[in-house]
């Protein structure tokens, strides 16, 4: 199990780990730290962007409770057991919270107002949607 640091401390910015596993091909390595401060693809939000030990983090997947970095690293840049600095790219971060919580907000909304269901969430990069259980009309929607 990787220790979610995003869970306790989710203002931080940078962090230090230890290299616990490594798999490497085509140029690409993916870790498994100890702990981590990068939030995976779940539970429909984009994962956290950033860099380790200055190499970019292309991907961040969990698992089974175990999170999986793949970054844009060469083979035998990292070693197991090696100590790392993991750095959050925080206008992304930051976007992804205020988006996830605008989501909560909008959804709150709609649930008291009309009795509907939050049924999918998606936020990517650049859109963020929301599935309810009934239909709302651009008319509703502007005035939520």
């Amino acid at each position: 199990m990787t220790e979610k640091l995003y869970d306790s401390f989710p203002y931080e910015k940078v962090f230090k780990a230890s290299v616990l596993e490594i798999n490497e091909s085509d140029a690409r390595t993916v870790l498994v730290l100890d702990k981590t401060l990068f939030f995976p693809l779940e539970g429909g939000q984009s994962c956290d962007k950033g860099s380790i030990n200055g190499m970019a983090v292309l991907d961040v997947q969990i698992k089974d409770g175990v999170i999986y970095h793949t970054v844009d690293a060469q083979s035998g840049a990292f070693n197991i057991g090696q100590s790392v600095e993991g750095s959050i790219d925080w206008a992304h971060r930051f976007s992804n919270m205020q988006q996830h919580s605008a989501e909560h907000i909008f959804s709150g909304i709609v649930h008291k107002k009309y009795a509907y269901e939050n049924v999918g969430f998606h936020l990517s990069d650049n859109i963020c949607t929301m599935d309810f259980s009934g239909p709302l009309d651009k008319s509703q929607i502007a005035e939520i």
